[in-house]
């Protein structure tokens, strides 16, 4: 049975974890790294290192609970794995939003517990269960945040993305064609699809947008100290509204041209989750800003020449 204070700790990691959802990896990197290097520089010699544990801890901690602690979160991952790389299999197989994030967080979840079980045998070094027993905390809160993403994600219901093209609405990358309405069409299909997920494909090209959104939505994305005395707030030329799970896959050096510099936004997302661009390069036909060298000053004709640097 563990003591009273260690029942506290597990109930408040719980109560932040439901506070606070992607803090789990951000917690899962940090004390990964932290306990990994404290064990590092305790493993260099047995009888003669700095300990990350005072002695007084050592000495009062209840080492019968925290074994306890650490076999029951290593059962619980053994448990879970096969599962577990099913499910990330499955992401990936489906070209699905972050699959390649959960790959990268099931390897190092991986690799957590071969650590916890590495310091939970290291019977040379009696802090190796103290170590352990950190990792274990992080194996738990682990699984709770992959129990999550497949509630986002379900794999028994999962299906796979809903490809569209950027022809089949006209969308040209010529850095000619006008592309706001054409793209507009495209996301406002794709809307259609209540949050299903859905990729649009792009060619590689350049793709010019030289008006502002159709329908004229005009989207808060100044802070307030940031407007103008008319209250008039920055309209994008693409507008993002109310999407979710939805991948702008181009092809490698794809460009997106923008024909406004000053008084709007390229792109805004509003009220979205889960999108996603690949392969984009986004610019200003005409840059705003630029970087130059002042050749010479003409005082009579109050001219300068510059040299533009491109």
């Amino acid at each position: 049975m563990a003591k009273p204070e260690l029942q506290h700790n597990r109930r408040q990691r719980r109560s932040v974890l439901s506070q606070h959802r992607g803090s789990i990896i951000r917690n899962l990197f940090v004390v990964f790294l932290t306990v990994g290097a404290a064990a590092l520089s305790a493993g260099g010699d047995a009888t003669n290192h700095e300990s990350y544990f005072s002695r007084e801890y050592q000495k009062t901690v209840n080492r019968k609970a925290l074994e306890q602690t650490v076999e029951e979160s290593l059962r619980k991952a053994e448990k879970a794995l096969p599962e577990l790389r099913t499910f990330v299999n499955n992401t990936v197989a489906g070209n699905y939003l972050f699959a390649d994030c959960l790959t990268k967080r099931l390897e190092i979840f991986e690799r957590l517990c071969q650590y916890v079980k590495k310091e939970k045998n290291r019977k040379e070094q009696p802090e190796g269960l103290l170590y352990a027993s950190h990792g274990a905390w992080d194996i738990i809160n682990t699984l709770e945040y992959f129990d999550q993403e497949k509630k986002r994600f379900p794999v028994n219901t999962m299906e796979k993305p809903k490809i569209f093209h950027a022809k089949e609405f006209g969308i040209k990358g010529d850095n000619r064609t006008d592309c706001t309405a054409p793209f507009q069409k495209a996301f406002d299909a794709i809307r259609k699809l209540d949050g299903k997920p859905a990729v649009l494909k792009i060619p590689r090209g350049k793709y010019r947008f030289d008006t502002l959104n159709p329908k004229g939505l005009k989207v808060r994305t100044l802070m307030p100290h940031q407007r103008n005395a008319n209250n008039i707030y920055r309209q994008p030329h693409l507008l993002l509204l109310n999407l979710s799970n939805v991948t702008v896959d181009c092809e490698p050096g794809t460009e997106f041209l923008f024909t406004h510099s000053t008084a709007v936004d390229g792109i805004a997302v509003y009220g979205g989750d889960n999108i996603t661009f690949k392969n984009i390069k986004l610019d200003f036909v005409n840059n705003p800003f630029t970087q130059c060298t002042i050749k010479s000053v003409d005082k009579k004709n109050n001219r300068l020449v510059l040299s533009v640097e491109k």
